[in-house]
């Protein structure tokens, strides 16, 4: 199975998740719970830009495409040791089904760090935002070739009324284009399978604005991007 088909297996327990969830904290709830919540926003995009480049280290217990799972995975031990590393922003894998996440990994690394977090899961409600602002995030991953245009538009809307920053994934030039009038709050992420620099410049290029892009830390080459397509890159396998 290719990337995109296991991310759809995803997103299709996710959003059954979803259902079962707004059950038991109904949407109106956990809307006003937002209201109440005041935690100061940690800025992500500035660490990418005018001179600034940097790392994301995430925080992934199970690495479902390769079987694997961290038996010794410690959310808090690994975001302190990223922390004392200088990287730019921790993201944590909050998925539960195939990567073994949880929404306490997130809270307990937001309340630990002074980071940007980055909730890396797979969007596809804004419910899911509120979820995220809740749990500490200060931005969030969205895989734009698993949506139509009306969900990416509601999610960008969403978002930045929450104040959120978005690492909007791209698997392709397409994906790019969809993104116009999308700039406020906004960094790319160039994944897909047999992965490398010269496709991912290629979904760079078309891009309908600037904003920083960032690349997987172990695609072959990966230490000699050039600096002004791409702002830094993120690591899984730490």
């Amino acid at each position: 199975m290719n990337l995109l088909g296991f991310y759809r297996e995803c997103t299709a327990l996710v959003r059954q998740d979803l259902k079962k969830q707004k059950m038991l904290l109904p949407p109106e709830t956990i809307a006003e719970l937002c209201t109440q919540h005041h935690r100061q926003h940690r800025n992500l995009i500035e660490k990418f830009t005018g001179d600034c480049s940097g790392d994301i280290y995430a925080l992934q217990k199970a690495f479902p495409r390769s079987g694997t799972i961290n038996a010794d995975f410690n959310a808090l031990e690994l975001a302190k040791k990223f922390a004392a590393e200088k990287a730019a922003a921790l993201a944590v894998v909050t998925e539960k089904h195939y990567y073994y996440g949880e929404p306490s990994m997130l809270t307990g690394v937001a309340h630990l760090v002074d980071l940007p977090i980055i909730r890396w899961d797979f969007i596809v409600e804004p419910y899911q935002l509120m979820q995220s602002k809740l749990w500490g995030a200060d931005a969030v991953r969205i895989i734009v070739p698993l949506l139509d245009q009306i969900e990416l538009n509601e999610l960008y809307t969403e978002a930045l009324k929450f104040g959120f920053e978005i690492i909007w994934e791209l698997h392709s030039p397409e994906d790019a284009e969809r993104l116009a009038g999308f700039e406020q709050n906004s960094m790319f992420y160039c994944n897909g399978d047999e992965f490398t620099i010269k496709k991912a410049e290629n979904i760079v290029k078309n891009l309908p604005f600037t904003a920083p892009a960032l690349l997987d830390g172990d695609i072959a080459g990966v230490d000699n991007i050039p600096e002004k397509i791409f702002g830094g890159r993120i690591f899984f396998n730490k």
